[in-house]
């Protein structure tokens, strides 16, 4: 009998703190199961925050699909153009809060792109991103190729005169990271999701960016789940605390506490699909207003909807590719 209140004592906090946050016993979670067949899709975007330019701007875009046979995250370049917006899709979520739409532009703007519905939709800031990231310890990733980048922006310096200097050299440092792991706290992670400067040929494009936002996406996952097999209490508050704080949503705590459970007990196997170049092309500037801009290259969105739709079926990348890409595509070093 002593056993068993000492076992009561050590797990009703975790009992009450669960019960707090999600609005739902952990006994309810547990016995209550996944419908068979269900898919659903999450929109995860980073914005730049306060003290960043475009503060407002979603210049990472992943859509998250939880289906049966794992979880496919799909990043989107941020440059890719939407005509019902007459902009690019990172401006989706900007022009929807000042339409006072909410979410609902955002989902559709993407929605375009990939061709599946968005459930939910998670707004990142980056700028209290690292908070996270440093308050777990940091996170281990492995770089893939060694480059640099010689116009990383400094943060409160968008707007420094550099005493009147050519090239605004002081606004800038120079960043490098070399091949291999590497282990990361939030300000050294955020540096390799943003960096978008480098003279490397494939590092310094919009598709490699994406890559490492995917790198840093899994990096966290891991570091949580691994957190989550010995927890402590005090620390799960602290990761919900910031979470919180840093996460804008529409999906009640109650449901994310449904779907952490899927991933939590089935652990599913977790593919990563980049859009890469060969899927677009780029148009003369002129006629998108002066912006570089990134269009499909047959003029729709088709091919990449068939891609996407046979990869979170479960086939490999090989067999999900067009043979016009296939035949265009050159190995991603």
């Amino acid at each position: 009998m002593g056993g068993f209140f000492y076992l009561y004592f050590l797990i009703s906090p975790y009992y009450r703190f669960f019960h707090e946050v999600f609005g739902v016993s952990p006994l309810t979670l547990l016995l209550e199961k996944k419908p068979e067949n269900s898919q659903i899709t999450i929109l995860l975007l980073g914005k730049g925050g306060e003290f960043h330019e475009g503060a407002e701007l979603t210049d990472s875009l992943m859509s998250v699909t939880l289906g049966n046979k794992g979880i496919y995250v799909v990043s989107l370049a941020r440059d890719i153009w939407i005509a019902d917006l007459q902009d690019r899709v990172n401006t989706a979520y900007y022009y929807g809060k000042q339409k006072g739409e909410g979410f609902s532009l955002v989902k559709r703007s993407v929605g375009v792109v990939t061709g599946r519905a968005i459930d939910a939709v998670f707004i990142i800031d980056f700028e209290r991103f690292s908070k996270l990231i440093d308050y777990i310890g940091g996170i281990n990733v492995y770089i893939d190729r060694s480059f640099e980048d010689f116009k990383y922006p400094i943060k409160g310096r968008e707007n420094d005169v550099c005493d009147g200097k050519d090239e605004f050299a002081c606004r800038y440092e120079y960043i490098t990271f070399q091949k291999g792991w590497e282990h990361m706290d939030g300000v050294r992670a955020l540096k390799f999701a943003r960096s978008r400067f480098s003279p490397d040929k494939i590092e310094g494009t919009d598709f490699a960016r994406a890559r490492r936002q995917q790198k840093i996406f899994m990096s966290l996952y891991e570091k949580i789940l691994q957190k989550l097999k010995n927890p402590n209490l005090e620390e799960l508050r602290g990761m919900y605390v910031l979470l919180n704080a840093i996460v804008e949503r529409d999906m009640s705590n109650r449901d994310i506490a449904y779907l952490a459970k899927e991933v939590y007990f089935t652990k599913p196997k977790i593919e990563m699909i980049s859009l890469n170049q060969d899927f677009f092309t780029v148009p003369p500037y002129k006629e998108y207003g002066g912006k570089y801009v990134l269009i499909p290259r047959d003029g729709n969105f088709d091919d990449i909807h068939a891609y996407i739709r046979c990869r979170v079926s479960g086939k490999t990348d090989a067999s999900c590719l067009p043979e016009k890409i296939k035949d265009i595509s050159k190995p991603q070093l």
